[in-house]
């Protein structure tokens, strides 16, 4: 009699340090679920906290047609619909389209890049009579008929994505100078950087 009771407090306890551990290892897995949550949520705050940030150093502007775009205060964008809602008909001003890069010795536009050529398609979009002249240019480092191609090939890419977006191309011309008109020095790395651009000309407005 002795041995059973003996054996049904320990089988008791054993019941009850199990059923104890169990709440416990509940309670842990729901703390910790309640922090990933919490981390979840603080880590999309973030990302929309600096989303907002982002936004609001942007200018925005709706198009004529309705189109709105965003840009950066002194970007070749503001300069462009400055020129364009102006009573300036001087066609000599060249637009540097610094926020278009490529890839280091490639044709090819950076993923980054390609919402400043969207921007500028919707400029030409708005503004229908309105036709350009895109040139690259290159520093003098390297062979000088590689450059020209490079340089006319990349004012090409920028073509081809306007022409993709819906511009005829009728109204887009390209050039490629290579190092021939260089802007700044090209014996320092800054020079070469500077020179290193593409071009934008309005050949009708």
């Amino acid at each position: 009699m002795k041995q059973f009771l003996f054996l049904h407090l320990l089988f008791v306890f054993i019941m009850s340090y199990s059923a104890c551990n169990s709440d416990t290892n509940d309670s842990k897995n729901t703390d910790n679920k309640e922090t990933e949550v919490k981390e979840k949520t603080t880590d999309n705050a973030s990302k929309i906290e600096e989303s907002k940030k982002e936004d609001a150093s942007l200018k925005s502007v709706t198009l004529p047609g309705g189109k709105e775009i965003k840009f950066a205060a002194e970007s070749f964008e503001e300069k462009i619909i400055s020129f364009l809602n102006g009573d300036n008909v001087d066609l000599s001003t060249g637009y540097i389209l610094d926020g278009i890069q490529f890839d280091s010795n490639s044709k090819n536009i950076s993923n980054d890049s390609k919402i400043h050529v969207s921007n500028l398609a919707a400029l030409l979009d708005a503004f229908v009579d309105a036709e350009i002249k895109i040139i690259g240019h290159t520093p003098s480092e390297g062979d000088e008929t590689s450059n020209k191609k490079l340089s006319l090939d990349r004012a090409n890419s920028i073509k081809d994505l306007l022409v993709a977006e819906g511009i005829d191309a009728a109204r887009i011309t390209t050039e490629g100078l290579g190092s021939d008109q260089p802007i700044a020095d090209n014996a320092t790395e800054e020079g070469k950087a500077k020179n290193r651009r593409v071009e934008l000309f309005f050949t009708k407005r």
